[in-house]
């Protein structure tokens, strides 16, 4: 599920209502998983939890990891 490619920022992450972030994970699984809402705290809560990069640097960063993920998933 590609989480960080679906939002703009952590932030929008943690200020997104529990229950809309319950229904994107859902869907994104394809209603595999039994307990969306549960996988849609422990997000919010990573999303909070994490480390911040200074303003400048979050784009780079992203975008770096963007294209690891778009690697990994080719292979």
């Amino acid at each position: 599920m590609d989480v960080l490619g679906e939002f703009y920022s952590l932030d929008e992450i943690t200020q997104m209502p529990l229950d809309e972030l319950a229904l994107f994970v859902a869907r994104a699984g394809r209603n595999r998983s039994p307990k969306p809402e549960k996988i849609a705290r422990e997000i919010k809560k990573a999303a909070r939890e994490s480390y911040r990069l200074k303003p400048g640097l979050a784009d780079s960063v992203q975008f770096i990891l963007g294209e690891y993920g778009d690697q990994h998933q080719d292979i």
